[in-house]
Order: structure tokens, then C-alpha cells, then sequence
């Protein structure tokens, strides 16, 4: 375990997320190793805790349309020339 893995690591998951929002399949992302999710202890085991923050976008629950006659196509299609 070194400090350039953990970088890179960390700076692969960045391409990946910066991807995934540039394609709008997120509205935003990052990634971080946080100090206190990663004891020493626990690197010098191999384990590494990546955390991940996402925003996804929300789905269109509701669409509303709203349907109303104009009169002023009849006319104007009426009175063509």
C-alpha cells in the first residue's frame, strides 16, 4: 500500500464519475479516502474504504399535460392563401 495507490485509485473512480455526469446519468459525483474510515491499522491489513457521494438524477413521477382548443387555427387555416 502505497500513497501513488491510493491516488490512483482515487483518480480512476474521478474519471469513471466525471464520465457518468458528463453522459447526465449523474448530476454530480466525487470520491474520497477519508482519514477516519482508514485506520492505519486497516491499511497496513490491505483494506482500503473508498467513499463514494452521488446524486442521481430524480425520476418525472408526474406529467402533466394540458389540452385546450385554439380557435384562432381554424381561421387562420380557413383564410389561407
Amino acid at each position: 500500500m502505497t500513497r501513488r495507490l491510493l491516488d490512483t485509485i482515487q483518480d480512476t473512480c474521478s474519471i469513471w464519475l466525471n464520465g457518468l455526469v458528463g453522459s447526465e446519468i449523474l448530476l454530480g459525483a466525487r470520491v474520497e479516502i477519508l482519514e477516519e474510515e482508514n485506520p492505519v491499522t486497516s491499511l497496513m491489513a490491505g483494506i482500503i474504504k473508498i467513499h463514494i457521494y452521488i446524486m442521481p438524477p430524480s425520476p418525472a413521477q408526474e406529467i402533466d399535460f394540458v389540452l385546450e382548443y385554439d380557435p384562432d387555427y381554424v381561421t387562420s387555416a380557413l383564410l389561407a392563401e
